[in-house]
């Protein structure tokens, strides 16, 4: 195809935050400016040592198995990586298990250089088992785009659309989802830290 690729597969939210329209699936939206160039901002929502930043749910990343970069093409775009990825994350209240995921992820670079991109949604594969007393959450959509607007400044939108696949109470759906949709600033907030200060925290 020669369409650049969606992040918000699905989603119909103009909102910053609203639940995605699909059932089952919870969303948030988050747009935001950073004066901080775009590779620190990836960083930030990228680096495991930084993860932390932006998602204190956050336990770790695996790559299970890298592809091709081949098997993507798109008009317009280079392919950085391709591969299946699970991730562990904390319980975010003491009535809700902790969750994983397993997705197919692809990092992807526009052509001029000015624009990166990550997109990801949850795969099938019943020979990877869900780790012992976790809940694997179906990710409908997500992933960030990031734009390089100066040396210094940069523009991102991230995009988050889950079913958490088990009963979540409304009160920590209200407090995490929200929660979500602050990580572009969260993300900007640190990057900007370190251009000033040399520090991430």
């Amino acid at each position: 195809t020669s369409a650049a690729p969606r992040l918000h597969l699905g989603c119909t939210s103009a909102a910053s935050r609203r639940s995605c329209g699909q059932a089952g699936v919870n969303g948030a939206i988050g747009v935001g400016d950073a004066a901080a160039s775009s590779e620190a901002v990836r960083a930030v929502l990228a680096d495991p040592d930084k993860r932390r930043l932006t998602d204190p749910l956050w336990q770790s990343t695996e790559v299970v198995r890298s592809l091709p970069s081949r098997l993507v093409r798109i008009e317009g775009w280079r392919t950085l990586e391709l591969g299946i990825v699970t991730e562990r994350f904390k319980a975010p209240a003491v009535v809700v298990s902790p969750r994983d995921s397993l997705v197919v992820r692809v990092r992807l670079k526009s052509v001029d250089g000015t624009r990166v991109r990550l997109v990801q949604r949850s795969v099938d594969a019943p020979a990877l088992a869900v780790p012992r007393g976790y809940v694997r959450l179906r990710l409908a959509c997500g992933g960030y785009q990031i734009r390089a607007v100066a040396p210094d400044r940069c523009t991102t939108v991230y995009v988050n659309a889950l079913d958490p696949n088990g009963y979540v109470p409304k009160p920590v759906v209200r407090t995490t989802m929200p929660d979500r949709a602050m990580t572009v600033a969260k993300a900007a907030q640190a990057a900007e830290r370190h251009r000033k200060t040399g520090k991430w925290r």
